[in-house]
């Protein structure tokens, strides 16, 4: 090896060895185990999906207690029922009365739908199946069916297509002032959602208004208020 290349190595392994050649110009950062446990934990706490509010339900339940099944505060309470001649259709030959009683020593309940609502299709074997139970108790209790539907045909048709155990006559609240007066004589909206229902006392009188479906569990309940 030449002496000036000998020698030039030379000074730069001294000068290595002075200014620690062999560290790493960018050092690791110093391990501190607590930071690096608080920077995960704030990571998993951005990270983790916020609990969202509960959405409120625009149909408040009817079945957390009796009263709110069929609440004393219904605009229709006290009222009785239009004593007005209503129209009926019937798959046979009709047979109810030409207006819906008014009392009459037995309870009433007084359901108003549609052929078009699927929830009222859903119900009407629970409402007929209550009737029958009560009656086997030997408890006064009639369902009366009033139909809000628009177009005739399609009510007809629905209560053609029924068994014979099932509906096969309604009263029919037909579009216009006839529906409008009805209603709001009992202080509910003519365009209430469907489907709805009035339970009526022995006297006659109106003990509510309940909007909406029910269920076959609330059947209890109504058992509870029919012996108050």
């Amino acid at each position: 090896m030449m002496p000036r290349l000998r020698s030039t190595l030379f000074s730069f392994a001294t000068a290595c060895a002075a200014s620690a050649c062999n560290e790493d110009p960018h050092p690791p950062a110093q391990d501190n185990l607590e930071s690096r446990g608080q920077a995960i934990v704030a990571k998993t706490q951005d990270q983790a999906p916020q609990p969202s509010k509960p959405a409120s339900d625009p149909h408040p339940s009817k079945q957390a207690a009796p009263s709110a099944f069929c609440s004393s505060s219904s605009p229709s309470h006290g009222l009785k029922l239009p004593e007005t001649v209503l129209p009926q259709r019937s798959a046979g030959v009709a047979s109810l009365p030409e207006h819906i009683p008014n009392g009459n020593g037995q309870w009433s309940w007084v359901n108003l739908w549609a052929a078009w609502c699927v929830p009222c299709k859903q119900e009407i074997p629970v409402l007929l199946s209550w009737e029958q139970k009560l009656r086997a108790a030997s408890k006064p209790f009639h369902v009366y069916f009033v139909s809000l539907d628009d177009d005739e045909r399609q009510l007809l048709n629905f209560l053609h297509a029924q068994p014979a155990t099932g509906l096969t006559s309604a009263y029919w609240l037909r579009e216009g002032h006839e529906r409008v007066d009805w209603l709001k004589a009992l202080h509910v909206d003519p365009d209430t959602q469907l489907p709805g229902h009035f339970l009526v006392d022995p006297q006659g009188t109106v003990r509510c208004f309940i909007s909406g479906a029910i269920e076959e569990d609330d059947f209890p309940k109504l058992q509870a208020l029919m012996s108050r």
